[in-house]
């Protein structure tokens, strides 16, 4: 059998779905084969359940650990040292913000939503019209933040974004 990474009781979030706790680990024969699934319940949804084969590709590239406050508020401060550039060319901007938003990485997702909310705030200013798969890309990426970060810091969602620019503007 495979050796586990997650852990019955473990908290996870899973690609955008949002966060889940491994409740048990099943084994089950497909064909001749045992094979081991990690069974997740959403802690947000009732009634939502996924299940994973323990070697499964899905694993290691849409499951995460939560963070911790700690990492949460490291990740914001690092997310701030390095100044992202606007990718002007939108089917290359579209490309990078996708494969973010599949990867997960918060510190990534971080700087993708500064960046947009920047080019948001200038579009605004000079009276122009905010495109709406930035947009869209925008509200995946702060709504796989906002989740976990509420979760692990037990604030309410609409407080995640004034954490996150307090926390920043204490790392500049």
């Amino acid at each position: 059998m495979e050796e586990l990474q997650y852990h019955k009781g473990d908290l996870v979030s899973y690609r955008q779905l949002g966060i889940f706790q491994v409740k048990e680990i099943q084994k089950e024969t497909v064909g001749r084969e045992r094979k081991q699934y990690y069974v997740l319940e959403s802690v947000e949804a009732e009634k939502t359940t996924v299940k994973l084969p323990v070697d499964s590709p899905a694993v290691q590239t849409n499951m995460q650990p939560l963070l911790s406050r700690e990492e949460i508020d490291t990740i914001i401060k690092k997310s701030e040292r390095k100044e992202e550039v606007w990718i002007s060319d939108y089917k290359k901007r579209s490309q990078r913000f996708d494969e973010i938003l599949k990867t997960g990485r918060k510190r990534d997702l971080l700087r993708m939503m500064k960046l947009l909310a920047i080019e948001r705030q200038r579009c605004i200013r000079e009276g122009k019209k905010f495109g709406s798969t930035d947009q869209f890309m925008l509200e995946r990426a702060e709504n796989m933040i906002v989740k976990e970060f509420s979760y692990v810091l037990q604030i309410d969602k609409d407080e995640v974004i004034p954490y996150i620019i307090k926390v920043a503007s204490e790392a500049e």
